[in-house]
């Protein structure tokens, strides 16, 4: 459980967006080299995999430089709770939010900072049951609530 109520992270270096997660060998184990694992995760603010029972409330993320990653990748989590996150958007194409082979899932009374293409990507067969309710987008100048 990560909790920061009246707290911010800010990164200070920029990165592209990447397409995909780091690499695992059969039976799950990852093989992501450890310069990989420090400066080049697949998010700019958290990185979840493999988890369970992952709740994110009252967080704020940012960016000193834009930065084209999400500003949160789950990957393989199973009940996941979002709520009240702020997170500062550059056009992420992955999105905003990115949940692969993530089941259980809700997002709620999220809002994002500057401008987003998409606030949240879902991939894998393993994705289900995901609930967004009541978060603000600002996407590309207009901001739009779900």
């Amino acid at each position: 459980y990560i909790s920061s109520p009246n707290r911010n992270l800010e990164i200070s270096a920029g990165a592209a967006a990447k397409n995909g997660t780091p690499p695992t060998k059969a039976g799950g184990a990852s093989q992501t080299a450890l310069l990989y694992e420090l400066l080049e995760l697949p998010a700019y603010g958290f990185y979840c995999r493999h988890a369970r029972n992952v709740s994110f409330n009252d967080i704020e993320v940012g960016f000193e430089k834009a930065d084209g990653r999400p500003a949160l990748v789950c990957d393989d989590v199973e009940q996941l709770e979002v709520t009240h996150l702020v997170a500062a958007a550059a056009n992420p194409e992955p999105g905003v939010l990115w949940f692969t082979d993530t089941r259980d899932a809700r997002v709620t009374e999220c809002r994002t900072t500057g401008r987003a293409r998409k606030f949240l990507r879902l991939d894998g067969a393993g994705t289900g049951k995901i609930v967004a309710h009541g978060n603000k987008i600002e996407a590309r100048g207009h901001a739009a609530k779900n």
